[in-house]
């Protein structure tokens, strides 16, 4: 114990409370608490938390408090050979808990964490299920169809679990399954996945909000327990609600260790006692240790049930178990719709998105509750039909049914209606016939000022349906009806007057009576009320009894085919919504673009996220051969679900696979099953057709010779089959085949009898010749012979052909505007709902054929007739059929009845204002879909060429004529086309469109037969016409063609020319989709090369007149875009463009969608849509992105009223260039000094961009704020503007504009500036360089010795810094106070700036030492003591004469003076500025690294004291030559601190504007403090800002700066376009001396720092300045930027770290100027 120690302790005893503070320096301690022994090197304390401390008694020893003596307890047992340690007299107090943080569960932050766990997943299986079932539930979330989509998503997640491979992807699996859950409002379902997942705090929120409490407590517990969440006062509450202290005991097993938490256990079961009225356990207090004091609470608690412990380690316990995954448990419920049910045999239906008719009995039918013995009640009378019911899957022996069927909230409340209805009938309603049309059959009942339409086969009085057909004018006949939706349907005759109805008796027939009479009675039974039974009518004989494997059922799939396929490459869709086959759809539409590998992707995302059917995987299979994927993609498909398939298609599809790869050898034998296994000629046929061929491509021309026999035997036993005429066409193909296989087995003569037969049906058949003049090489099959597999025979099936069920867009535009209510008769309006057939497929099948047959064969308008084809399509359209033949059946009745319905629409529209290519199209698609066979193919085949030659309308002769005419006869025109070429003629003029036209029907025919019939008739038929199309043709396929061009040549051309339309319109559907789509991802970026592309002018030759015209259409608003993108920033300009834009895109859209044509439906329409919707986009981004942008000023000086206390500002209201206008515009609240200001104010009614507006604002200001003479003021105002194109005006607000308010004084008198002579200039004035006193104290005392015996010879203060940090001002100021505190015996040396000493063109060693001793000799010179005892001369005249002796004459002078120096106890001190210059000259390899080596030699060898300054690089400077700076010391120059930087600003503006404002001063302490903020304390930028802000005041006639003053400052003068400030203002900041490659990064750093600093006032984290650095500059690594970043920080000084917040650039105004040029 030392002597200080002793005399601190004479009044300390043991058992004294004190407080002892130890250490030395910066590294000094305080301990607190009861002395407990006291030795002679130690004193030991016993603290509070029971812990005790020891203390060395020597001299570190500072200070010692005493808190109390002689405390009085008694010592513990340990201390028994000491004093006693006394008991702390106050009772144990629980350490104090911190508030609950709420958990945030917000969806979208929800997803976007687990998509980005999901990402760092090296499950791909799992990330494609997941991924999928995101973008479901994306769009889910935003169409509100969460609730619908909720069972699917969850079993598909369920479904997920077995694709895990770890703990980490079973924990994410889960966790979705928990976010889902809570996102669709079934937070019960919610807890256990979260649970799972180890997200417990989400699970006490899914539980909280389902408002299980318990749960939501025993979650929150296992959250602290996970570690998830701190203990906190949340804790202890769970605890109490709970009961249960078993986590608290878990958590004080875990941390026994942890004083910390062990106080806040002891807290929370301090809680526990308290709430259960418990004391506190003996032998507790306050000087017990925290864990001690945790136990002795625990064990004073009775023993709960232990549930959050148990729950916790439950869930623990359950992780990933590969073998066992995860089941429900309970099953999936789904939503339907009862759609049939029979009471006698007690099987029903219900409709739904899982079936569309899954079957129930009713022993299915939940009986539990009362709403379950309702529904039971409602079946059991027949009137449960259309009640909506939920349901699980479950499996009976005939396949899959529904179970646990029972009402929705929707269905009960429906259900009650139809007991109502059933106890109370409603009666008719009661109306008047107002209006009926006997051409459409149609008419309108006027009923209590409502009007509903009804047909005329809803009409069910006889009487009535005939005075209506026959009566030339209806006398407002009154009728009663019921409603079914929105029609009027049952209507009857009410109260007729006797003498009209008997007029009509002739009209009704017997049958129609009894019909009545059937209704009448019906309509009495469904009038008369219902009595349901009592009790359950199923509760003997049928309880309910759920299906034994239901809960097995609901987890499968529901797809045809259970395990996915994918081909994509590598191609990726958009993300669509999901809704049933829009993926496949999607696909299709691409394969048809010709876009494979897109097609591809999305069928991939179609088989796992759709239903998986066997017509999806044949379109995949078909992709696969289109991409030359058949061996790898296309055959392991087929073996995958061989057995899943049906057997005819499986083989079908093997059949075209293996064909496509020539593997004959496997081919064949499918062949022969195919021919077995069929029962259709046509099939038959064409399989033994293939088979010859196959055997040919082999060699085995034996087995081809027997299958052609084979066909000849099929053809001999069905020659008068109706297939007959199908099969008689491959006769002379069949014969050619024979003889090739006859000669080459070497039988050549039964060859060549065959071929005889075969050139007389084609004299210049190449095979058939070369056989009979035997010049056919035998044993090979040659090239010449090729031709046979290419032959001109119309083929009599394809399988294909079966598949072709793609009705095109205009059919599918009809079908949807086709409303069946008003086309289908009585007898089906119960089965049409919504617009919905809702019958099983055989019986809309059936139905739709029965509405077929209802159409008259002759005498009926094209019109109707249309129209009822189109219903009986958009019937068969919507069923939904589960047995594969009937599919192909209804597929083939919906193709037959469109291509029929487009017929009759093509002779409808001869007679409307529609253009003749509309006409056209509607023939072209029906001959495309019908066979050539029917009658309606032959009319639109006739009707499509008349349609060139013939008037559309006017009298005898015209098309319209010739239709009237062909549909009064039973006898219809066959195909004449001789007559028809050989009597007309084209115009030249349009002979291009007539070309293009033949084009198309060629390509929809498809049929190579009838075009060659065509293009002969044309040939042979009219020489003009023929003379016309070949001048046609070389222009369409830019060739000269001769005028004699044979017919072969002729037809071969119509081919060529057949094949490049339909190329050309790919590549114009290709450019336009592609200008869309820049126009789409940037219309910024649309060049006017690129619109050109879709000039019409390129592309006229291979359109119609009309799509012609619609392209050029398109073209002027694509070009109209790219003008948009090319204006300026101006709002009017833009809009007026986009409006433009829309109206005319618009206006062609409805053109297209009546007026249709093939080209402009398919392609024009398409991309007219996208970029409708992209029009759309921009308008609401030009609105958006150009609201109005006001800004405030002052239009004269503010007006003081004498008589009051308001002042009237004049304020200039100015809307920026190009933006939208303000409306109404004014001022809404005023805020002064933080308080609201009372205020009146004008309104600017209309403000248009660029324009400025005053406004009047009177204010009502406090008597104080007058005195200041200035004022702040924050004023909110409103306005009107639009948010959109079509919005209406909406309202805006914008809060906390600044404005500072002077007020005029006529006695100002202006303020002296005493800052601005000295900008950018060193500091000379002594009352003006403040803030280095301490710098300078320090740095003179180093001259000497601190005893002050000797001077410091050999040694160097380097002060360094940013340029502008005052260093040459210190050193200017050193230098004074040197000589004051040394006189002559510090002889100042002073160099000035080193860079003087050398030259441009080079550095020199003797440069340095010349300007060394120029300065020196003068300095020696003015010194009294030297001038006398120093004589040597100063050899710089030698040096000039002799430069190379300039070394050895500096020595020896130098040498000569230390002698004198030392003599007289001197010291030189040497002064240089700028000495970093010498690091940058090295570097460059201006100076020779020695210099250093002479630096160090000049300090130790001479009585110098050097005082130099650099820049910040010193520090690296010296790293690199650490020997040669090993006498120096560094000395960080940075900025004042703030009460010298607020003394630089204050005093100077006192001394020179004295007597102004001598009570408050002229700053504010807030202005004084806003300007250290804004300048953190830089000398340079302080008094550049002061000087400007002196003239702002004079000019604004300021008398006292506030705050609000110099934020009216920063924004008028300092920022803005006025501003003052340049980038040289921040050079130190933004550059780096000698580090010129530093200024991009370090410019970028600061840039991303400011910006998100400015956004969020916190700055910006390290990961966020990499993201934006890396990039704007990609070749920076983001570890170069954090060593830049880290550079500014350490040794820059440039920025700060904001804790843990992220970095901040030290000087705020940089900050802001950065924002200001740079922008935000």
């Amino acid at each position: 114990m030392t002597d200080l120690a002793r005399e601190l302790l004479e009044d300390i005893s043991v058992n004294d409370r004190i407080r002892i503070v130890y250490g030395s320096g910066a590294n000094q301690f305080s301990a607190e608490g009861i002395v407990y022994r006291v030795s002679e090197n130690f004193l030991t304390l016993k603290k509070a938390d029971g812990r005790t401390v020891k203390i060395r008694l020597d001299d570190d020893l500072r200070a010692i408090d005493i808190l109390a003596q002689n405390t009085g307890a008694q010592p513990d047992a340990a201390a028994s050979a000491g004093p006693a340690v006394p008991a702390v007299p106050s009772e144990w107090e629980a350490a104090p808990l911190a508030e609950h943080q709420e958990v945030a569960f917000v969806i979208d932050e929800q997803r976007s964490a687990l998509k980005s766990q999901l990402a760092q997943s090296g499950n791909k299986e799992l990330k494609c299920v997941l991924n999928g079932v995101d973008a479901s539930f994306r769009d889910s979330l935003k169409h509100r169809k969460l609730q619908d989509k909720y069972h699917d998503l969850r079993r598909r997640l369920l479904q997920a679990v077995n694709d895990c491979e770890n703990e980490t992807d079973y924990r994410l699996t889960q966790k979705y399954l928990g976010v889902l859950a809570c996102a669709a409002g079934r937070c019960e379902e919610a807890q256990k996945p979260f649970a799972r997942s180890g997200s417990y705090g989400l699970a006490s929120y899914a539980a909280e909000k389902a408002n299980d409490l318990r749960a939501a407590a025993r979650f929150s517990l296992c959250a602290v327990l996970n570690g998830e969440t701190a203990i906190d006062r949340h804790t202890a509450d769970c605890c109490v609600l709970l009961n249960d202290s078993s986590a608290l005991q878990e958590l004080w097993e875990q941390n026994k260790g942890e004083d910390t938490v062990c106080a806040l256990i002891a807290a929370c079961a301090h809680a526990m006692l308290v709430a259960q009225k418990l004391s506190l356990p003996v032998g507790l207090t306050v000087s017990t240790p925290a864990h001690e004091a945790a136990r002795l609470l625990l064990d004073a608690l009775p023993q709960g049930k232990g549930e959050a412990a148990t729950c916790w380690k439950e869930y623990n316990s359950q992780t990933y178990q590969p073998a066992a995954p995860e089941k429900p448990e309970q099953p999936v419920y789904y939503t339907g719709e009862i759609t049939r049910y029979d009471p006698r045999t007690k099987y029903g239906s219900i409709a739904s998105s899982v079936e569309p008719r899954l079957f129930f009995h009713i022993n299915q039918v939940r009986d539990s509750t009362p709403e379950d013995l309702l529904l039971r009640k409602l079946l059991a009378a027949g009137l449960a039909l259309g009640l909506e019911v939920q349901f699980c899957l479950g499996q009976n022996a005939k396949g899959p049914a529904a179970d646990e069927v029972r009402l929705t909230d929707t269905g009960i409340q429906k259900a009650d209606e139809a007991v109502e209805q059933a106890e109370h009938p409603h009666a008719p309603l009661n109306g008047v016939i107002v209006h009926y049309s006997p051409q459409h059959e149609l008419g309108t009942i006027q009923c209590q000022k409502k009007e509903y339409q009804f047909r005329l086969d809803a009409v069910a009085d006889p009487w009535l349906r005939a005075y209506c057909q026959e009566s030339f004018s209806l006398k407002d006949p009154e009728v009663a009806f019921t409603l079914n939706g929105p029609y009027a349907v049952d209507v009857c005759w009410r109260a007729p007057y006797p003498p009209e109805r008997e007029g009509y008796q002739s009209s009704v027939t017997n049958a129609d009576r009894q019909v009545w009479e059937n209704f009448r009675l019906q309509q009495a039974q469904r009038q008369a009320p219902i009595a349901l039974p009592d009790g359950d009518p199923y509760a003997q004989a049928n309880p309910y009894q759920r299906l034994p494997d239901a809960a097995a059922f609901h987890e499968q799939e529901n797809d045809t085919f259970h395990r996915p396929y994918s081909i994509a490459g590598t191609a990726q869709p958009e993300t669509l919504a999901v809704t049933p086959g829009v993926f496949a759809e999607q696909a299709r539409m691409a394969a048809k673009n010709g876009d494979l590998e897109k097609a591809a992707a999305f069928f991939a995302r179609s088989v796992k996220e759709e239903s998986f059917n066997d017509k999806v995987l044949m379109d995949i299979v078909m992709l696969a051969m289109r991409l030359g994927r058949e061996k790898d993609t296309a055959l392991p498909l087929l073996d995958t679900y061989k057995d899943q398939l049906p057997a005819e298609k499986r083989l079908d599809m093997q059949i075209q696979v293996y064909d496509k790869i020539k593997d004959y050898k496997t081919v064949v034998p499918l062949y022969e099953e195919s021919i077995r296994q069929s029962f259709s000629l046509s099939k038959k046929s064409h399989y033994l057709n293939k088979l010859s061929d196959a055997y040919l491509k082999l060699g085995r021309y034996d087995k081809s010779l027997e299958a052609c026999e084979r066909w000849e035997l099929l053809f001999r036993q069905n020659q008068y089959s109706s297939d007959a005429e199908k099969l008689r066409k491959m006769i002379v193909p069949f014969q050619r085949k024979k003889a090739l296989c006859l000669y080459h087995l070497g039988r050549k003569a039964e060859a060549q009898s065959l071929v005889k037969d075969v050139l007389r049906t084609n004299p210049s058949d190449v095979i058939a010749l070369s056989i009979l003049n035997d010049s056919l090489p035998v044993g090979t099959l040659n090239a010449v012979s090729t031709e046979l597999f290419s032959g001109d025979a119309e083929a009599p099936f394809s399988p294909e052909e079966d598949t072709n069920t793609e009705l095109n867009g205009i059919v599918r535009s009809i079908l949807e505007m086709t409303d069946l209510h008003l086309q289908v008769n009585k007898r089906l309006l119960p089965k049409i709902r919504d617009g919905q057939y809702c019958g099983s497929a055989e019986d809309g099948r059936k139905d739709a054929e029965a509405l077929v047959r209802s159409l008259k064969s002759s005498g009926s308008a094209p019109k109707p007739r249309s129209d009822t084809l189109f219903a009986a399509c958009k019937i068969l359209d919507q069923l939904k059929p589960t047995e594969v033949e009937t599919d192909k059946e209804i597929q083939r009745l919906l193709r037959t009845y469109a291509g029929r319905a487009m017929a009759l629409r093509g002779d409808f529209l001869v007679t409307e204002t529609c253009p003749i290519e509309t006409v056209r199209a509607a023939y072209l698609f029906a001959l495309h879909t019908l066979g050539s066979g029917e009658q309606d193919w032959t009319n639109a085949y006739n009707r499509y060429l008349k349609s060139f030659f013939l008037a559309r309308t006017g009298g005898d002769g015209s098309l319209a004529d010739y239709i009237a005419k062909q549909n009064r006869t039973d006898h219809n025109d066959g195909i004449r086309m001789d007559a028809l070429f050989a009597q007309n003629a084209i115009p030249e003029a349009l002979g291009s469109e007539f070309l293009v036209g033949i084009l198309q029907m060629i390509h929809a025919l498809r049929n190579n037969k009838r075009v060659e019939e065509m293009l002969h008739s044309m040939y042979q038929q009219n020489h003009a016409l023929r003379t016309l199309l070949v001048h046609e043709l070389a222009v369409f396929l830019e060739e000269q063609l001769p005028d004699t061009l044979t017919e072969k040549d002729f037809c071969t051309r119509f081919w060529q020319a057949a094949e490049l339309l339909q190329q050309k319109n790919s590549d114009l559907n290709q450019c336009i989709s592609d200008l869309v789509r820049i126009a789409i991802a940037n219309a910024q970026s649309l060049t006017a090369a690129e619109v050109e592309k879709a000039a019409p002018d390129r592309w006229k030759k291979y359109l119609t007149d009309i799509d012609g015209k619609r392209l050029t259409r398109l073209y002027d608003a694509l070009h109209r875009l790219f003008d948009y993108s090319n204006q300026s920033n101006d709002f009017e300009n833009r809009s007026d463009i986009l409006s433009g834009i829309y109206s005319r895109v618009t206006e062609l859209r409805q053109e297209i969608e009546k007026d249709p044509t093939d080209v402009s439906f398919e392609i024009f329409r398409t991309q007219i849509l996208l970029l409708l919707q992209q029009l759309h986009e921009l308008q609401a981004r030009l609105y958006t992105d150009f609201m109005p942008q006001l800004s405030w000023h002052e239009a004269t000086s503010p007006f003081r009223n004498p008589n009051s206390d308001t002042v009237q500002l004049q304020l200039i209201a100015a809307n920026e260039r190009g933006h939208q206008a303000a409306k109404a515009l004014q001022v809404t609240g005023v805020i002064i000094d933080g308080a609201v200001s009372r205020f009146e104010s004008s309104v600017i009614a209309l403000l248009r961009g660029g324009e400025e507006q005053e406004l009047t604002l009177i204010l009502h200001v406090g008597n104080n704020l007058l005195k200041n003479g200035s004022f702040s003021a924050e004023i909110t105002y409103s306005f009107c503007c639009r948010e959109s194109a079509m919005g209406t005006d909406v309202g805006k607000t914008k809060t906390a504009t600044p404005i500072t308010v002077v007020l005029p004084d006529k006695n100002f008198e202006p303020f002296r500036d005493p800052f601005g002579s000295y900008i950018g200039k060193p500091m000379n004035n002594e009352q003006m360089f403040l803030g280095r006193d301490a710098q300078i104290r320090q740095i003179t005392g180093m001259v000497h010795s601190e005893d002050g015996a000797a001077m410091s010879y050999g040694r160097a203060i380097t002060l360094y810094g940013q340029t502008r940090t005052g260093k040459t001002s210190l050193m200017l100021h050193l230098k004074n106070a040197i000589r004051a505190q040394y006189g002559d015996t510090a002889l100042i040396w002073d160099m000035g700036s080193i860079a003087a000493a050398f030259s441009q063109e080079g550095c020199q060693l003797s440069d340095f030492l010349y300007l060394m001793l120029s300065k020196g000799k003068i300095a020696v010179r003015r010194n009294p003591i030297l001038r006398q005892a120093f004589q040597h001369p100063c050899p710089t005249d030698e040096i000039l004469d002799h430069p190379e002796r300039t070394l050895a004459l500096f020595t020896d002078y130098m040498n000569e003076l230390d002698e004198v120096i030392q003599a007289n106890h001197m010291i030189l001190v040497l002064f240089i500025d700028e000495f970093s210059y010498l690091h940058g000259y090295i570097k460059q390899g201006k100076l020779s690294e020695n210099f250093m080596h002479f630096w160090k030699a000049l300090l130790q060898n001479h009585c110098i004291f050097a005082i130099i300054a650099g820049q910040d690089d010193m520090p690296e400077f010296l790293r690199e030559y650490p020997n040669d700076f090993a006498c120096m010391e560094l000395m960080k120059i940075t900025y004042l601190d703030k009460e010298s930087l607020i003394r630089l600003v204050r005093e100077p503006m006192e001394r020179e504007n004295p007597g102004r404002n001598e009570e408050r001063g002229i700053f504010a302490p807030t202005a004084l403090e806003r300007l250290y903020e804004l300048t953190a304390g830089s000398a340079y930028l302080c008094i550049l800002l002061c000087s400007n802000l002196v003239q702002y005041m004079n000019d604004r006639g300021v008398r006292y700066v506030t705050c609000g003053i110099i934020e009216d400052f920063l924004r008028t003068r300092v920022l803005g376009r006025d501003s003052f400030l340049h980038e040289d203002n921040f050079e130190p900041q933004l550059e780096e001396r000698g580090h010129k490659e530093y200024t991009r990064i370090n410019r970028a750093i600061l840039l991303s720092v400011a910006r998100h600093s400015q956004s969020d006032g916190q700055g910006a984290v390290l990961k966020t300045i990499q993201e934006d650095v890396c990039g704007q500059f990609p070749e920076y690594t983001p570890e170069y930027v954090a060593y830049c970043t880290e550079h500014l920080v350490k040794d820059q000084n440039v920025l700060y770290k904001n804790g843990q917040k992220g970095y901040k650039i030290w000087v705020e105004l940089l900050e802001k100027w950065l924002i200001e040029v740079e922008g935000a």
